[in-house]
């Protein structure tokens, strides 16, 4: 790898370009500073290049600071020359007022280069060098063909939604995979019901936990419910404030099978196994 700098001075500012080379001969990375701060006005103060030519990324500096004026102080680009990632600086923090602040996208092949609304993999909302966004989702991922697979809330950095939940997932299909509640801080957290419910593709419930600040608790029902495809339940499952099993006098784990019936059952005092059962489908116990 070769070095090269070179020198600009004018009556008011001394400007040094350096350049870096592969072996090869072709540019590595050009750099534009001025009292050793990057800077430049009229275009990107850091530019990196791929072996074969090609711009992998381009960065605009003022006076030592990652900053451009309404659009992208930072762009990356796949080694085809699309843009991979978009994001936007004001002061050296990430930030944009009018939407969103990191966006990434996919390539779809080497001989399609184009990017565009159905080609987006993930939009970020930043205010200020923290993720937050009002109303809406601060954060949404896509899957390659646009739909989007994962919607996240934040307020200032902190997971957060005040009337639903902070963070949905999607299935391809488009129906949610799971929803997830949490509190200020962004401890899985839910006063009236289910903090986490997860679905099966076809949308019905496969399984409900019921969370207070990141720990499983239920004053009066079972913290963790699993369903199977047909709605019957196939899992029950009783919790303390500390995550460990416990039940007053009856099992904190029971199993079913698909028709309903009981499987297995487990006795549990502050996180011990104290004893366990398994069932026929007709019933009989067979204590262990």
């Amino acid at each position: 790898m070769r070095f090269l700098c070179k020198s600009y001075n004018n009556s008011y500012v001394s400007m040094t370009e350096h350049i870096k080379y592969y072996d090869n001969g072709s540019i590595k990375r050009e750099e534009w500073r001025i009292h050793e701060q990057l800077h430049r006005v009229d275009g990107p103060a850091v530019i990196d290049y791929y072996e074969n030519g090609t711009i992998e990324r381009q960065e605009w500096w003022v006076h030592g600071e990652l900053h451009r004026e309404n659009a992208p102080a930072w762009i990356e680009y796949y080694n085809y020359g699309t843009i991979e990632k978009e994001v936007w600086f004001e002061r050296g923090a990430i930030h944009r007022e009018n939407g969103p602040a990191v966006i990434r996208y996919y390539i779809t092949s080497q001989s399609t280069l184009r990017y565009n609304d159905e080609t987006i993999k993930a939009k970020a909302w930043w205010i200020h060098g923290e993720l937050h966004r009002e109303n809406g989702p601060a954060a949404i991922e896509y899957y390659d063909d646009g739909t989007i697979k994962e919607e996240l809330w934040r307020i200032r950095g902190r997971i957060y939604r005040e009337n639903g939940p902070a963070v949905i997932r999607y299935y391809n299909n488009g129906t949610v995979s799971k929803e997830t509640w949490c509190a200020h801080g962004g401890a899985v957290h839910r006063e009236d019901g289910p903090a986490s419910i997860e679905y099966y593709e076809n949308g019905t419930i496969k399984e409900e936990m019921w969370m207070k600040r990141g720990n499983a608790h239920r004053k009066n029902g079972p913290s963790i419910i699993r369903y199977y495809k047909d709605g019957i339940v196939k899992r029950e499952a009783w919790f303390e404030n500390d995550n460990n099993y416990h039940r007053d006098g009856e099992p904190a784990v029971i199993d079913y099978y698909d028709n309903g019936a009981a499987k297995k059952a487990k006795w549990y005092e502050h996180g011990d196994l104290v004893k366990k059962e398994t069932y026929s489908l007709v019933k009989s116990a067979r204590k262990e």
